[in-house]
């Protein structure tokens, strides 16, 4: 026997007509910074700033999936990988194709794989570029190609996935939950077993904690959603906030996550969004 879960948890659901929008979103957005990232990579002699622009490349990526998945409505973990991916080799791929273009003085493109495949086999043995007098070739160059893949791709599914685990979809009322409250400066917690506490469905700790003062360097912070059309669907996040000075005399913000996405009552959540009064 299956004990349900006390935290919301995507239902799986989706169309599959639904998965060509961010197919679509992040294959288009793909064809067109594959040939900024072409061009920036070949002509910026910088390799840190390179490194940066790949893996801004990849953010970019899993920003416009996540944009995609957003409109299709889909709620599958395993979906929103797949797509992720799926955009992330295409855009690899498409920067090979422009790259070849730029290096080929604009006199012709290739978009055959196989003739792709040739020009890099070629490309790996004479080298493509170098750190002072050392050229990359053979398998090092591959394995410097294998981490930029890995670092689009990667970075595409990454901030694909972030983003999904925290968005809230009603399954009433078919629509994602978008805007939050965040009830801030409360007093620190005090009981270690607050988690297990909330899990049981147990707030009297939570509901009686006071305000504290805004200068204070640690306190406690809730945020909550709920559906605004049924008001049927309610989670919280509960974090401890503290705050430090490093040695340039800045603020730093730590947060610890107690729960995320845990799943309340109305009667909860209002008692809980009066705290902020």
């Amino acid at each position: 026997m299956t004990t349900k879960s006390p935290y919301y948890k995507p239902s799986g659901n989706f169309n599959i007509t639904s998965l060509l929008i961010p197919l679509g979103i992040g294959i288009g957005v793909a064809a067109v910074l594959s040939i900024i990232y072409t061009y920036a990579i070949h002509y910026i002699p910088f390799v840190y700033l390179n490194f940066l622009i790949t893996l801004g490349f990849g953010i970019a990526l899993g920003f416009c999936v996540n944009l995609g998945v957003k409109i299709g409505k889909i709620r599958n973990k395993q979906a929103v990988i797949f797509i992720s991916l799926v955009v992330g080799l295409i855009a690899v791929y498409l920067q090979w194709v422009y790259y070849f273009f730029v290096i080929l003085k604009h006199n012709k493109i290739f978009f055959n794989p196989g003739t792709v495949y040739n020009l890099t086999a070629i490309l790996a043995k004479t080298g493509s570029w170098s750190i002072k007098r050392y050229t990359p070739k053979g398998i090092v160059l591959y394995g410097v190609w294998f981490i930029e893949l890995a670092m689009i791709a990667g970075g595409a599914i990454y901030f694909a996935l972030t983003s999904f685990k925290s968005m809230i979809f009603c399954e009433d009322c078919q629509v994602w939950i978008d805007e939050s409250e965040k009830v801030e400066y409360l007093e620190p917690l005090k009981n270690s077993d607050i988690k297990s506490d909330l899990e049981k469905g147990e707030f009297k700790e939570l509901k009686n904690l006071k305000r504290v003062p805004v200068e204070e360097i640690e306190y406690t912070e809730i945020e909550l959603k709920r559906c605004s059309k049924c008001q049927n669907l309610n989670v919280m996040t509960l974090k401890e906030v503290k705050i430090k000075i490093n040695k340039d005399d800045k603020e730093e913000k730590k947060e610890n996550e107690i729960v995320e996405n845990l799943l309340i009552d109305g009667s909860n959540y209002s008692a809980l969004l009066k705290l902020q009064d």
